[in-house]
């Protein structure tokens, strides 16, 4: 996860644990609510029909839509 933060092509992510990070969730928890995130997407992904081209997309709105009650109850 961290390595992903460090990416240029990354604000979503950076926004995501920001805002995390403002709503009053620890670094550390905030961290695993991003990589929470990322292993549904993979998981998904594994799921879906091989014409599905566009992965990140679905990611990055799901990690718009990620709050701390979303992640704590999700």
């Amino acid at each position: 996860m961290e390595n992903q933060l460090a990416l240029d092509d990354q604000a979503i992510a950076r926004d995501t644990l920001q805002r995390l990070l403002e709503a009053g969730i620890s670094r550390h928890d905030a961290l695993h609510a991003i990589g929470s995130v990322l292993a549904e997407r993979i998981y998904d992904a594994l799921k879906e029909t091989p014409e599905v081209t566009d992965l990140y997309a679905p990611y990055q709105a799901a990690l718009q839509g990620l709050t701390p009650e979303k992640w704590r109850h999700g």
